[in-house]
C-alpha cells in the first residue's frame, strides 16, 4: 500500500460510486452462490416461487443472505481502501477504542428500550414473553454474531469509507448529512419502507455520523447500531427496519397507527424515534468544534 502515491481515482465522489457498485455486485454474487449451495438449481420448477418464497422466510436463510451483505460490505471498504485509496483501515476509523463500543451498546440499548416501552405504554400494548419460540435454541448466538456483523458492515462501509471520502471534501456537518442520506437511501429497498421511515434512518445516520465525527472512530456508533437492532429485534420482538427475529419477548406493535408504532416497517417508522433522535442530534450538535476564521476548513 503506497499511501503517498494518493488514490488511484482522484475524484471522491467518483471512488465513493465505484464503491457502491463493486458492493452492489459482490452482494448480488455472493447472495446468489449462497441460494445455489443452500437450494441448488432444478431447471423443472423454475416458476416454482412459492418454494423459494418459503424457503427465503425460513429464519437461518434470512441469517445466511444478512451475513452475505456483510461479508460484500466488509470486502468492498477493504478492497476499496487498500487497493483503490492505497489508506490504512485506520483511516476508516477501525481503531481498537472498545471502551467507545461499550458506550454505544449502551446507548444503544437505552434509546431502543425508551422508544419501543414509550409506543407499548401510549398504545397500550403489553411486553409477552416468547423465549425464542419459534426459532431453534443453537440459533440465538448465530443470529446476534449476524446482526453485529451487519451493523459492522454498514458502519465501515458508511460512517468509515463514506464517511472518510467525504470527510475530505467537506466540513463534518455537511459529511454527517451526505453519508446520513446515502445510509437511508440504501435502507429504503427494507420491507415495508415508508417516507417516514427514511426521514428516521436519515436521523439515525445522521447521530451515528455525528458519534464517528467526536470519537474519530466507528466502534461507538457499531456500539450503539448493535445495541438498537439487539434490543428491538431480539429482545422486544418487534420489527427491524422491516424485518422479523427470534425474540425473547414480543409486542404486537404492527395494528397500531403507523404514525405511533410504526406499521410492519417497526418503530424506526414511528413520529417516536423522529422526536427523540432529532433531541440527540442537537444534543451531539453542540459537541462540533466550530470553525474559527483564518484557520482554514470548511463551513456547513
Amino acid at each position: 500500500m503506497d499511501a503517498k502515491a494518493g488514490p488511484r481515482i482522484r475524484s471522491g465522489w467518483g471512488r465513493i460510486a465505484l464503491a457502491f457498485g463493486v458492493f452492489l455486485l459482490l452482494a448480488n454474487v455472493i447472495g446468489f452462490l449462497f441460494l445455489l449451495a443452500v437450494a441448488p438449481w432444478d431447471p423443472t420448477k423454475t416458476n416454482d416461487l412459492e418454494s423459494l418464497s418459503k424457503l427465503l422466510a425460513e429464519p437461518r436463510m434470512l441469517a445466511g443472505l444478512l451475513t452475505a451483505q456483510a461479508l460484500a460490505g466488509v470486502l468492498t471498504s477493504i478492497f476499496m481502501a487498500s487497493s483503490i485509496d492505497r489508506r490504512p483501515l485506520s483511516d476508516l476509523g477501525v481503531r481498537p477504542e472498545f471502551g467507545s463500543m461499550a458506550w454505544g451498546v449502551f446507548l444503544g440499548v437505552i434509546c431502543a428500550t425508551a422508544v419501543t416501552l414509550f409506543i407499548s405504554a401510549v398504545g397500550k400494548r403489553h411486553v409477552e414473553p416468547s423465549f425464542f419460540e419459534k426459532t431453534e435454541r443453537a440459533d440465538v448466538p448465530l443470529f446476534a454474531l449476524v446482526l453485529l456483523a451487519a451493523a459492522f458492515m454498514e458502519e465501515l462501509l458508511f460512517r468509515g469509507y463514506v464517511y472518510a471520502n467525504l470527510r475530505e471534501m467537506y466540513s463534518a456537518g455537511r459529511t454527517v448529512v451526505l453519508s446520513s442520506l446515502a445510509f437511508a437511501t440504501v435502507h429504503a429497498t427494507n420491507p415495508e419502507a415508508s417516507v417516514l421511515a427514511w426521514i428516521n434512518v436519515v436521523l439515525v445516520g445522521a447521530v451515528l455520523g455525528q458519534l464517528r465525527e467526536i470519537t474519530g472512530g466507528i466502534l461507538m456508533p457499531l456500539g450503539l447500531h448493535v445495541g438498537w437492532n439487539l434490543s428491538l429485534g431480539m429482545l422486544f420482538g418487534v420489527r427491524v427496519s422491516g424485518l422479523n427475529l427470534p425474540s425473547a419477548f414480543h409486542i404486537s406493535l404492527e395494528d397500531l397507527p403507523p404514525a405511533l408504532g410504526g406499521g410492519d416497517f417497526g418503530p424506526e417508522a414511528s413520529l417516536v424515534l423522529t422526536g427523540l433522535f432529532m433531541i440527540i442530534v442537537v444534543l451531539l450538535g453542540r459537541w462540533f468544534r466550530p470553525v474559527v476564521p483564518g484557520e482554514g476548513g470548511n463551513t456547513i
